[in-house]
């Protein structure tokens, strides 16, 4: 997708500001790299790692031998772009099954300081409301360009 490398900087930019922890996720990944076998190695990739390998008189890159890659621009972009959504959608879904579970044991859900000093009740029917139209809004503006990148959300 043209601008990929453009669209990931200034989306994880924004992820950082919102969400550093997730944003460091995603950024450690990225460095990584993606892991490939020898034998699904690019022949551009594999000519320069080879040419390497000779120098060091270490060998060369066997088929069953497990590489690490670049992610491309595309790929970094998808693989934010899936975060995000996936967090959206697991904050959701988080929320729903503590609000089944209340209503299960027909309680309220109370979080109190084994002391008994603090103590919160929790009512998450209008959170979740709130959240679901968050949730659909992301997945609104996000999941198109999931798609142009080739991957399905």
């Amino acid at each position: 997708m043209d601008g990929s490398g453009d669209a990931y900087q200034y989306l994880i930019q924004r992820v950082s500001e919102a969400l550093p922890d997730i944003a460091a996720q995603v950024r450690e990944e990225v460095g990584r790299g993606r892991v490939v076998l020898g034998s699904k190695l690019p022949t551009t990739d594999r000519h320069v790692r080879e040419t390497r390998m000779e120098r060091a008189n270490v060998g060369k890159i066997g088929k069953s031998d497990v590489l690490s890659v670049e992610y491309t621009d595309d790929e970094k972009l998808a693989l934010l772009i899936d975060a995000v959504m996936c967090l959206a959608g697991t904050m959701l879904t988080s929320r729903e099954a503590v609000a089944h579970l209340g209503d299960h044991l027909d309680a309220p859900l109370v979080f109190e300081e084994p002391d008994g000093s603090d103590r919160v009740e929790i009512t998450l029917d209008q959170d979740i409301g709130s959240l679901s139209e968050k949730v659909a809004m992301v997945n609104l503006l996000l999941a198109p360009s999931l798609e142009e990148l080739g991957r399905v959300p």
